[in-house]
């Protein structure tokens, strides 16, 4: 089931994982303490996709 409604539902939602440049961003300082925590156990960190829109136009200036 998971096989075949998973990939329908996500892609109606258009899930993504947090942008590279919001994870790198200074004002978020809870993402990288949470990756060096994680990077002192033997787990690996991973990206949730999420339903988000992660264009974020508005914010750099690009839209009126």
């Amino acid at each position: 089931m998971a096989a075949a409604y998973y990939p329908r539902v996500a892609s109606t939602l258009q899930l993504a994982t947090l942008p590279d440049d919001l994870l790198a961003s200074p004002d978020d300082q809870s993402s990288p303490l949470f990756l060096d925590y994680v990077g002192q156990t033997d787990m690996a960190p991973f990206r949730v996709p999420m339903p988000i829109d992660w264009n974020y136009e508005e914010d750099v200036g690009t839209v009126v």
